[in-house]
């Protein structure tokens, strides 16, 4: 008996060594299982998470992109208006200048023309109160006659050639006692009407003759009256002013 529960026990041994050494490589599976599970079920919890936040990173991105386009607008506008602000402001300062300038081109054209009129005063002043001339002198006229005698015509005629660039000329009318009794049988107020009558067509036709010498840019002055000759001369002096 002992020695069959001896042998029993031996066996039993021998039986008992295999199962356990079956379990332990199973045990390595099952965990080795378990292990990748849980390593899938964490890569696929990272993933979604970073899905989530790739996506929440990706709304804000586009966010960002919007605010920054509406911002690039928004500037856009500024700079446009600034720009339209600015080129207000430069056209009403130019237009400010504008009527600056105008504004004092007046007050220059003002003070030019003041200028022009004080010279061209000065002008005539020397003009008219010249005492530099040369004189011509004809006698020759018959009794109220207006017409130049041919005696005169041509020293006439050499004396406005001889003084071409005269500043102007001067006409007297020089009356003889012929001419005044050529309308004695007038009353006095007549006969001086028709005395300046004839002196004023003595100057008329000296300048109709000095326009055709000289042309129509001549400047003829002439007085106002008269002169009765105290040597019984009938005709004019004519003088050339320098």
């Amino acid at each position: 008996m002992a020695k069959i529960s001896k042998e029993l026990n031996s066996i039993l041994n021998e039986n008992k060594d295999p199962v356990e050494e079956n379990h332990s490589p199973l045990n390595f599976i099952l965990l080795l299982i378990l292990a990748v599970i849980a390593i899938y079920f964490a890569v696929m919890y990272f993933d979604i998470k970073n899905e989530k936040t790739n996506s929440n990173d990706t709304q804000k991105y586009k966010k960002i992109i919007k605010e920054n386009v509406v911002l690039n607008e928004d500037n856009k506008r500024i700079k446009k208006e600034l720009d339209e602000l600015k080129i207000k402001k430069i056209a009403i300062k130019d237009t400010q200048v504008l009527e600056k300038l105008k504004k004092e081109n007046k007050q220059l054209k003002i003070k030019i023309e003041k200028l022009n009129n004080n010279q061209q005063n000065n002008n005539f002043k020397q003009l008219y109160f010249s005492e530099n001339s040369k004189v011509l002198k004809c006698y020759e006229y018959e009794s109220a006659s207006t017409t130049i005698p041919s005696v005169c015509s041509n020293k006439f005629e050499s004396f406005l050639n001889e003084n071409q660039k005269a500043l102007r000329f001067q006409v007297i009318p020089v009356l003889s006692s012929k001419d005044i009794k050529a309308f004695e049988k007038f009353d006095e107020n007549t006969q001086d009407l028709l005395l300046n009558g004839v002196s004023t067509k003595r100057i008329s036709e000296l300048l109709w003759q000095m326009k055709k010498i000289l042309g129509n840019d001549i400047i003829l002055t002439s007085n106002s009256y008269y002169v009765k000759s105290k040597q019984d001369n009938s005709g004019f002096i004519l003088k050339a002013y320098y």
